[in-house]
């Protein structure tokens, strides 16, 4: 379990954006390092094939994800970076993700 907690966003008035960082396959291990110290970002997800980077933040409006925007550029310059409001976003299936993971190892463990 990670100590983290899941939070209604939209009902804090929050804004959650989505930004991308594409790549062409090279490592950015500072990049990365930096991005899990910047305020507002809630996900970092690096993709295998060209190691994309996949940032998903919380802003209180437009002009805090244009500052966000602005600061991921200044750890990836000549770089571009992508921003997309998110309009939806569900966690429930993480919830019946893990049920049936734990039925199935439970399955698993009386079988053993």
């Amino acid at each position: 379990m990670r100590p983290w907690i899941a939070a209604d966003e939209t009902a804090l008035g929050l804004q959650r954006v989505l930004f991308r960082l594409p790549n062409d396959g090279l490592p950015r291990p500072a990049l990365l390092a930096a991005l899990e110290t910047m305020p507002g970002i809630r996900q970092v997800i690096e993709v295998s094939s060209d190691r994309e980077v996949i940032v998903v933040a919380v802003v209180r409006d437009l002009d805090e994800a244009g500052d966000l925007r602005a600061l991921l550029e200044d750890h990836a310059p000549g770089q571009p970076v992508r921003m997309d409001l998110i309009t939806v976003e569900s966690h429930l299936p993480t919830r019946l993700t893990w049920i049936r993971l734990a039925r199935h190892q439970l399955k698993l463990d009386r079988g053993a």
